[in-house]
């Protein structure tokens, strides 16, 4: 399930990962020419509808799955309806890497159980990695994502149902 746009503010704004701020007015992310700010923000609504493919989600563990590229090092906190999940580093060196990381979201999701996703980003520069006022130069982040729905064996074992009464 790939997220379409996220809204992206290519400053700092503190607490802009809790739902009652307002992105209305931020732009779109589209992964090119990547983010190149010394802070930024990414923010998503998240919508899981209550069956996928036939199977139920209720009570399925969800996780957002990333695919980062970039240059420089980066420090992150990824946050669910404003509340931070994780802290980390991401360090691509002084030419372009890509990284794969997976985020928890829900870990028994609930129909009806929205949700908004958001990244803060801060931009260290290259290696070696010294304190800029602004975005060092040559330094990037691209961001690609999607969820992950985790059917639970209730949803198998009814799909496996389904499958053999088609039979």
């Amino acid at each position: 399930n790939t997220l379409g746009s996220w809204r992206v503010l290519n400053q700092d704004l503190p607490d802009a990962g809790r739902p009652a701020v307002d992105d209305s007015a931020w732009p779109k992310y589209g992964r090119r020419p990547g983010l190149i700010h010394k802070v930024f923000w990414l923010r998503h609504p998240l919508k899981i509808s209550a069956a996928l493919g036939g199977a139920k989600t209720g009570g399925s563990p969800v996780s957002l799955a990333c695919e980062f590229r970039g240059v420089g090092a980066f420090r992150g906190r990824f946050y669910v309806n404003g509340e931070l999940r994780e802290s980390f580093s991401l360090d691509f060196g002084n030419s372009r890497r890509e990284e794969a990381r997976t985020f928890p979201v829900f870990d028994a999701f609930q129909p009806g159980e929205d949700g908004l996703l958001a990244f803060r980003f801060e931009n260290l520069g290259k290696s070696p990695v010294i304190e800029h006022q602004q975005a060092e130069p040559g330094t990037y982040l691209q961001v690609s994502s999607r969820i992950k729905v985790d059917a639970t064996e209730e949803a198998v074992t009814e799909l496996r149902r389904l499958a053999v009464d088609l039979k």
